[in-house]
This record gives structure tokens, C-alpha cells and sequence, in this order.
């Protein structure tokens, strides 16, 4: 259901003022061939023209449409016309994720980003921010998404544009959500439904951040056990899309209402709303519709809820019976969920066949979706979106440098491979301290032996806050700082570093870079998935912006680089496995 509580904000580069000599002209061409029109869109002086040409195509044909923005990018490069090669790029990169292909759209949206920077065209910032904030949420990369987000919303406050601020603002919300930080997307939500009912927010894109705020306001109250207060959310949101006449939506706010009302255990309502959700789904006359899923989906949680076990598995059956492909299936949200529920049913039943049958059926989806994720990350390594501008100024150094560079790299490599040979031991026995501390940390923890080391009970009180915090891993988000942290705890940031300097020896960012390091080290040791990402993408995992931050955090807190420990991580698993019979 992610399009469901997800409604993405996205800012169109839009050409407002076309004559009507332009229009004829442009409209001509749609009848030409592709040589005449290609010719068209290399030689034409007015612009203007060719944008609009563009985007009639883009509305029709967006396969097509993307052959000739190439063509376009062409004639932008070669006549180093910035604007030009912006607008290529930036719908190709919003082909790019209109297809799924998103590292395309980053790539693209990189691109254009770095442009707008370079025009200091503001509006154009805005529209690119975005775009990559898009594509880097639909791979999952929730805190790279943020961040864009984030500068999509200082671009909209520069341009005093409050609407594109509001939806930014949601953006940036949709991700918390997705990293279960609900408290702050919900508070962030309810000053957002405020500002909604000024007049000065009352644009063209009203009506898209207000349902967006309903939907996203009422999961967060829904995942905090709120449901009346989600329901009144979500009320609000179907409301609005009944005078609307939004078919579609509508049954999206059915099926939330259903999934609430079926948590309060109301099953007669919620099954009122399915059902409608189902008819009005239906209506759309889809060949593929998430919407039937979900709402199917709903039904079988209500009556496995229920216990009604065999009703609930025949509407999953009838669910898995409609997907005739396994791209269908991939592109099924919850399909995961599905799979898991149809296995608990069938247990519940009695019917080890289709037991072991949805079991495997779960694990195939989890292998497949994992399989995905690496070579999502690895596609995003390749081309290392974070890295562009060093790489940049590496490419633009004077040649003379490199015979340079090159002598002084065979002298280093000589000296470290001497150094090398003689820190292998002291490593070792480093890496071997490390995990037996690692070890004795966690038994600690397991049998509370920590000793307190504050009397003053204001300092406690604060302390144990924090413990708390700790256990929701809050240091992990690229936005964790001191104001943050100190806010979450009710203190003020000046109090919070003085007690961690007086109590705990050691500054904020030391305290936070060693739960990171721990954190990393505890996966490393436990999570076979994590091991196979790349250092960058690790390095993401744990909130930090660049892979240097990570390494140097890394290095500071173990003593060791993070290649070294991962490799004798991975050797000691290897070791372990060869001694299990």
C-alpha cells in the first residue's frame, strides 16, 4: 500500500507562455518522422518550441518521449547550453522513475541538480531536489531522501513558494514514517493540517497536501495505537475525496478506515469499508489494481483476527490466484505479509501441505527482495551519486600530477606492504580484544550489572531518558545531533553536553559515533545481510553522510579500519561454519 500512504510531491519544470504560432509549429511535427523531428529539435532556435513539443510527446508515447530528451541532451552538450541540458535531464529522469528505473533517475537528477546549483536558478533546484528525493525513497534510502527533501523545502522558502515548503515538509515526514519516528512525523503532521486551513496555502497543490496530510497523519496515530485519532484523520480525508468524485482515493481512505476500525476490533464497520473500498476499486476498471490486494489483504487480517482461519485463507488464495506473473507479484506491497499469514492459517488449520507450501513461498519473496537490495546498492555504488565532485576534481587535475602521484603511490605501496606485515599481529590481537569486549557488553546487558555512576537525580533521570532513547536506536538518523537528542529528552543542549562531558567523559559526537561503531560491529558479527553491503552503504545504515565520516569513526572507536574487521569478521564466520558438523 505504498502509493496509498505515500502521495509524492513532485515540482514539473512547465513552459507557461507558448504563442500560438509555437504551438502550430510544434504540433506539426508530431505527424513527421523521426529524422524530420530530430532535426527538428537540433536546429530549431526557439526552444520554447521544442519544450513543448516535448512534453505533448511525454503525455503519449514515453518511450518515445525519451529518444527525443536524448536527442535534445545532445544539442545541450554540444552547444554547452546549461538550460538545455537541465531540461534534458531532468525529464529524463523523471521517465526514469516513472519506469522503476531509479539509479537512471538519480543519475539524471544528479545531474540536473548540479546544474541548477551552477545556474543558481532556485525554482530549478527545487524540481531536482525532489526528483532525486523521490527516487532515493522508492530504493529505500530513507535518510538520503530526507536529506534532499530537506533541501527541496529551503529551496521552496526561498522562492516563498508555501506550498511547495508544505509538501517537502510531507516528504520529509513520509520518510520518518518509514523509519518508525511517528512522534515527530505526527507532531510535524498536525502543525502542517494548521497551516492547511489558512488561505495562503490554498493553491494548486491544496488538495494534494491535505490528503497526504490525512493519510500520513492517521498511519502515524494508527502505528501508535491511536485509532480513534487516525479514523478522525482519515474521516477528514475521505470527505474531501467524495466531493472531489476521486474514485480511487476513495477506496484508499476505505481501506485505511477498514484496517483501523478492524485494530479496534469494530469488524462490521471495517468490513462496511472494505467492501466499499472493493467496489470502488473495481470501478477504476484497472488490469492491475493494488488496491483489490490491500483491501483483500485487510479482509483476511480481519478474520484471521477473528480466527476464522479458513475464510481468511481462502481470501488470500483468491489474492495469490489473481497474480499471473512474478513482476505482479513483486509489485504487490504487502505480498510478504500475504505469504506469512496464509502460512499461519494453514498451521492453524492443520494442513502441513500448504504450510510448508506459503513457507516457501514467504522465504522466496524475502531471498528475491534481498537479492534486489544488493544489486540496488551495488548499481548505486557503481555510480556513487555522493562521491560525483571528487571525482570530478580527480578527472580535471593537470596531467604532470600523475607521474607525480604515480611514484609517490609505488612508494607508499612499498611502505605499507612493509608497514602491513608488521601490524598483522598487533591487528589481530586488536580485532580478537574487540570482540571479546563486544561479548562481555552484551552480557552485561543481559544480566544488568552495569554499575550507576551519577547520585544527582536530575542527572539520572536524564541518563535513563537517554537509555530509553537508545533502545530506539534514534542515533542511527542522519538528522541526529545534540538539539534533537537534547529535545527528545526535555533538556536544553548546553545541560545535555555538560553532562556528558562531566559524566560520561566524552563529547556528544564521541558518545553517538560509539553507539554507531558498536551498533555496526554487533550487525557485522550477527547479520549476514548486512556484511554483503557495500562500505558506502553501510555507512548510510548508520547515518552518516560520507563513507570518510564512517571510516574515520570507525577507525577512532576500534582502532581498526573497517575493511580489516570486516574480513576477519568474515574469516571467523567461515571458521565457524568449517567446525560445525
Amino acid at each position: 500500500m505504498r502509493h496509498s500512504h505515500y502521495i509524492f510531491f513532485l515540482v514539473l519544470f512547465s513552459i507557461l507562455y507558448v504563442d500560438a504560432a509555437q504551438e502550430n509549429e510544434s504540433s506539426t511535427y508530431t505527424q513527421k518522422s523521426k529524422r524530420e523531428v530530430k532535426h527538428f529539435i537540433l536546429n530549431t532556435k526557439n526552444t520554447d518550441s521544442i519544450k513543448s513539443f516535448l512534453s505533448s510527446i511525454l503525455s503519449t508515447d514515453i518511450d518515445l518521449a525519451k529518444e527525443y530528451y536524448l536527442t535534445f541532451l545532445e544539442r545541450g552538450v554540444t552547444e554547452k547550453n546549461q538550460n538545455i541540458q537541465f531540461h534534458a535531464n531532468y525529464y529524463l529522469g523523471d521517465i526514469a522513475y516513472t519506469k522503476g528505473d531509479y539509479i537512471t533517475a538519480l543519475k539524471h537528477g544528479d545531474i540536473a541538480t548540479k546544474i541548477a546549483e551552477e545556474l543558481d536558478d532556485v525554482s530549478l533546484q527545487l524540481s531536482s531536489y525532489t526528483l532525486t528525493g523521490n527516487s532515493f525513497f522508492a530504493i529505500r534510502y530513507y535518510n538520503n531522501a530526507s536529506t534532499q527533501y530537506q533541501k527541496a523545502r529551503e529551496a521552496a522558502k526561498m522562492l516563498n513558494n508555501k506550498e511547495s515548503e508544505i509538501a517537502s515538509e510531507i516528504n520529509i515526514n513520509n520518510c520518518w514514517v518509514r523509519i518508525n519516528r511517528y512522534d515527530e512525523a505526527l507532531q510535524s503532521f498536525a502543525e502542517i493540517d494548521k497551516k492547511l486551513q489558512l488561505k495562503e496555502y490554498r493553491g494548486y497543490l491544496y488538495y494534494s497536501n491535505f490528503l497526504s496530510t490525512q493519510i500520513g497523519a492517521g498511519v502515524c496515530n494508527y502505528k501508535l495505537g491511536n485509532y480513534p485519532e487516525a479514523i478522525s484523520y482519515y474521516k477528514k480525508g475521505l470527505a474531501t475525496t467524495k466531493n472531489l468524485q476521486l474514485t480511487e482515493t476513495q477506496a484508499i481512505f476505505h481501506n485505511t478506515l477498514g484496517e483501523a476500525f478492524t485494530a479496534k476490533k469494530e469488524y462490521q464497520t471495517a468490513i462496511q469499508h472494505l467492501d466499499t473500498a472493493k467496489v470502488l476499486a473495481l470501478q477504476t476498471n484497472k488490469v492491475f489494481d493494488q488496491n483489490l490486494f490491500t483491501t483483500s489483504y485487510h479482509l483476511a487480517s480481519l478474520y484471521f483476527q477473528k480466527q476464522e482461519f479458513q475464510k481468511a485463507l481462502d481470501i488470500l488464495k483468491e489474492n495469490f490466484n489473481t497474480i499471473s506473473s512474478e513482476k505482479e507479484e513483486k509489485q504487490v506491497e504487502k505480498i510478504d505479509e500475504m505469504y506469512d499469514m496464509a502460512k499461519k492459517c494453514a498451521k492453524k488449520l492443520n494442513d502441513p501441505e500448504n504450510q510448508l507450501k506459503y513457507s516457501n513461498a514467504y522465504n522466496d519473496i524475502i531471498a528475491t527482495r534481498h537479492e534486489d537490495d544488493i544489486r540496488t546498492r551495488d548499481l548505486l555504488y557503481d555510480y556513487d551519486l555522493l562521491q560525483l565532485e571528487e571525482e570530478k576534481n580527480i578527472l580535471q587535475s593537470k596531467n604532470s600530477f600523475y607521474i607525480i602521484g604515480l611514484g609517490i603511490v609505488i612508494c607508499l605501496l612499498l611502505f605499507f606492504f612493509i608497514y602491513h606485515i608488521k601490524k598483522q599481529k598487533k591487528n589481530k590481537k586488536i580485532f580478537a580484544e574487540l570482540q571479546k569486549k563486544l561479548n562481555k557488553e552484551v552480557d552485561e546487558e543481559n544480566t544488568s550489572s552495569k554499575k550507576e555512576f551519577v547520585t544527582d537525580q536530575k542527572v539520572k533521570d536524564l541518563f535513563q531518558k537517554l537509555q530509553n532513547l537508545e533502545a530506539t536506536q534514534f542515533y542511527l538518523a542522519v538528522d541526529c545531533n545534540l538539539y534533537t537528542t537534547a529535545k527528545q529528552i526535555n533538556t536544553n543542549t548546553s545541560y545535555l553536553s555538560k553532562m556528558m562531558n562531566t559524566h560520561k567523559a566524552q563529547s556528544f559526537n564521541d558518545y553517538i559515533n560509539a553507539l554507531r561503531i558498536k551498533h555496526c560491529q554487533e550487525q557485522l558479527n550477527t547479520d549476514a545481510k548486512f556484511r554483503s553491503y557495500t562500505i558506502k552503504a553501510i555507512a548510510n545504515e548508520l547515518g552518516y553522510k560520507s563513507v570518510n565520516t564512517f571510516a574515520s569513526a570507525f577507525k577512532k572507536h576500534t582502532g581498526l579500519s573497517h575493511s580489516y574487521y570486516i574480513k576477519q569478521v568474515q574469516i571467523s564466520v567461515a571458521e565457524q561454519k568449517q567446525l560445525i558438523p
